[in-house]
């Protein structure tokens, strides 16, 4: 995932990067250099910040009636 894909997934979920840091198990500051793309996160951080978008994501969608969505397992190309 790109710090812009992070940032929009974020925005259109209505989330603020507070949000999405408590969701994601991490730290504020983690998550805003990030999307300003002054780190490249390691693979464990990124993995949090999809878990923590999926979270909120399904949450939203459950609280509007939809069915959960499956459960994806995540797969990162590392290397």
């Amino acid at each position: 995932m790109s710090p812009e894909e992070c940032r929009d997934r974020r925005v259109r979920l209505g989330m603020s990067v507070y949000q999405l840091a408590r969701c994601s198990g991490l730290v504020e500051r983690t998550v805003q250099r990030f999307e300003a793309g002054l780190i490249q996160p390691r693979p464990v951080t990124l993995v949090a910040l999809r878990k923590g978008l999926a979270k909120v994501a399904e949450a939203q969608a459950q609280m509007n009636g939809a069915r959960p969505l499956p459960r994806v397992r995540v797969l990162l190309g590392v290397g």
